[in-house]
């Protein structure tokens, strides 16, 4: 029934020390600060368009709003906001709780963050622990690192001349 994925603020795959900790950037998943409030994006086709919705939750107005018609529907909710709902309808009801390794699933959709240690020249094809939105950004502290190709599935990875711990992200935030 909720719409915002990580609402309760548990999955951190960037290691943010808070939830306002870089200012204009992802800091906690799915959660942007633009510097004053949370922003939080729903994807076109994850709601029913021009239908009313209820947002609650701890600190955050209860609030009966609109869809758009269509495209990327943004939400902002204050800093200090736990427990954010957003659910179809016009009658509030209590938080949805989802398990961690569900709530990490859903937003592996849109983030993945890997670490591992590479102690010669690595090349292989990852898949990632889920199918995401679409083709994610790739980036990587691994010296020498490359991909071949990428999609919402998995990549082609090389890292050379590299030894240590490196840590590799795909985003495919909205």
């Amino acid at each position: 029934k909720n719409l915002i994925i990580n609402g309760k603020f548990q999955i951190n795959q960037r290691g943010a020390v808070s939830k306002t900790a870089t200012s204009g950037a992802y800091n906690f998943d799915r959660w942007y600060f633009d510097g004053t409030d949370l922003r939080y994006r729903v994807e076109a086709g994850d709601y029913i368009a021009s239908t009313v919705y209820t947002l609650s939750g701890t600190n955050v107005t209860t609030t009966q709003i609109t869809s758009p018609s269509s495209g990327v529907w943004s939400l902002t909710v204050p800093t200090t906001s736990d427990l954010v709902q957003l659910e179809l309808g016009s009658v509030t009801t209590d938080f949805e709780h989802r398990s961690y390794g569900e709530e990490l699933a859903l937003c592996q959709r849109y983030f993945i963050k890997i670490i591992g240690y590479i102690s010669t020249t690595l090349q292989n094809s990852t898949l990632w622990p889920t199918t995401m939105r679409d083709t994610p950004t790739i980036t990587s502290t691994a010296v020498g690192f490359s991909h071949f190709s990428s999609n919402k599935y998995g990549a082609s990875l090389i890292a050379t001349s590299n030894t240590g711990n490196a840590t590799t992200t795909a985003d495919a935030e909205l």
